[in-house]
């Protein structure tokens, strides 16, 4: 086989180079098998030239067991059970099988015999292929570390710093004012900085509305007159 170019390597095996073994003498490379039903391994196609044999017998020969199964599992789980129900006769059918479609062992040599008999619905292991995590300098890691730690320092202080900014425009505007900007209970007053009295506004505090009452402790004194 030859070899492919540096370009189509790095595109299948991109973390090549990272691993603890860099160069190994082979890969194994695997697919899962996500997606497909259990037919795949049992029933015709390009792992399994023809049809499993002991279900083809069962679907010829108990067909009515098969007339409300709709999917191969379905169908897979019934000749199972069939299996199970009479192993000695699934085991004498096995052999009058074999002694009817064994190859000559001339033939064997070249083409290997391929029953598909046993078992239903077999259990295949799948490789796992665990990703290996590539190592990350300690001296990289510590300086990723404080730099995050200053990058969330900063958000921190020009937070800070706006909330600041902030605060003193609004003290500013009351001081040129005289009134002051109070949101209590979710509603928005204008208090007289001299007398307390709190007129309703809008959201912006641009205008007066009507006299709610007197401003204090922190509340409005509805009861209170202008």
């Amino acid at each position: 086989m030859p070899k492919s170019s540096d370009e189509a390597f790095k595109a299948w095996f991109p973390v090549a180079g990272r691993h603890p073994a860099p160069n190994p003498k082979f890969r194994i490379v695997c697919f899962h098998n996500a997606g497909s039903a259990e037919s795949v391994y049992t029933g015709r196609g390009l792992r399994v030239p023809t049809d499993n044999a002991f279900v083809k017998h069962c679907k010829t020969t108990q067909p009515a067991l098969f007339t409300e199964s709709k999917k191969e599992s379905e169908r897979l789980a019934i000749c199972g059970g069939i299996k199970e129900k009479d192993t000695a006769a699934y085991e004498a059918w096995v052999k009058e099988w074999l002694a009817t479609n064994s190859q000559p062992a001339s033939a064997a040599s070249s083409t290997p015999a391929s029953p598909v008999i046993a078992p239903i619905a077999p259990v295949v292991e799948v490789p796992v292929i665990v990703a290996v995590a590539p190592a990350v300098d300690a001296e990289a890691k510590a300086a990723k570390a404080a730099k995050a730690k200053a990058a969330k320092a900063a958000k921190a202080a020009a937070a800070a710093a706006a909330a600041a900014a902030a605060a003193a425009a609004a003290a500013a505007a009351e001081e040129d004012t005289g009134y002051l900007k109070k949101t209590i209970d979710s509603v928005n007053y204008l208090i007289d900085a001299e007398s307390q009295n709190a007129y309703k506004t809008c959201a912006a505090f641009e205008e007066f509305g009507a006299f709610m009452g007197k401003f204090k402790d922190g509340k409005i004194d509805f009861d209170a007159e202008e």
